[in-house]
């Protein structure tokens, strides 16, 4: 039998060349944005992600699912409905001619900062 790879590990390997120059990247493990420290993807990285993949919502939410996936496995400890509205859901709002709409983002992003560094030392 042969070893299964860690989900999301091809999405990892290489972000996407689409958002590379983007200035909110994830910092993984922690999954928190590097320019703002909110958890990733903030609402100015779903903004940048969106015009990177503009009219490809298809393509976007594959890819967020794949960095789901690695997500799921890095941060063990958030419940896996928080990760999937945090990296997944938004992407349902995108549309050619419209921004994503994050549903209530700053009550959302504390539920996930609380969850992911509540086990981590301090």
């Amino acid at each position: 039998m042969t070893a299964r790879p860690e989900r999301g590990a091809r999405a990892l390997d290489r972000l996407d060349e689409r958002i590379d120059h983007l200035p909110h990247q994830p910092a993984r493990p922690a999954w928190d944005c590097r320019a703002c420290y909110q958890p990733w993807p903030c609402p100015p990285a779903q903004v940048q992600l969106a015009e990177a993949y503009a009219g490809d919502r298809p393509g976007l939410s594959i890819y967020m699912a794949s960095l789901y996936a690695a997500a799921l496995n890095e941060l063990t400890s958030v419940p896996a409905g928080l990760l999937y509205t945090q990296f997944v859901s938004w992407t349902r709002a995108v549309t050619p001619s419209r921004r994503p709409a994050a549903p209530d983002g700053r009550q959302l992003n504390k539920e996930i900062h609380r969850a992911v560094h509540a086990s981590q030392p301090v």
